[in-house]
């Protein structure tokens, strides 16, 4: 399946058909039943949920979805059963592409001052399966 751009898929009304998304994990929450993925792929400013049934997904796999994390998701665009966005995508499959490790690159939505960033590993944009990935490294 072709990967669809978030902001596209924002703006879809193609409820209940198949799509393929592939971006940066901006956060994820939730409990052992279902947890709330927001990605973003840089086409726009505004994230794209992605609803995951805990009991579809392997534990392990969920865990290490964690913020700066890049996936490919397959899923079912359906309405928002929340506020804030219009629509979501209930994953199918997901794939790791590239981990970030919490204790490594401690990336939280929230602000963080110069120094901070600072002191993170510097990035490169490298070609990963098919796609551009940011891959960082210790300066």
């Amino acid at each position: 399946m072709q990967r669809t751009k978030v902001a596209d898929l924002l703006r879809s009304n193609d409820i209940g058909k198949p799509f393929t998304v592939k971006g940066w994990v901006r956060t994820r929450r939730g409990n052992k039943h279902v947890n709330f993925v927001a990605l973003n792929d840089g086409s726009g400013i505004n994230n794209l949920q992605v609803v995951v049934d805990m009991e579809k997904f392997d534990e392990a796999l969920v865990r290490r979805i964690t913020t700066g994390a890049a996936i490919s998701v397959d899923g079912e665009l359906q309405e928002s059963q929340g506020a804030g966005q219009n629509v979501e995508l209930l994953a199918k499959t997901i794939e790791i592409l590239g981990d970030s490790d919490p204790d490594k690159y401690p990336l939280q939505p929230k602000k963080h001052s110069l120094e901070f960033y600072e002191k993170l590993p510097t990035c490169v944009s490298e070609p990963i399966h098919s796609e551009q990935l940011l891959v960082c490294a210790m300066p």
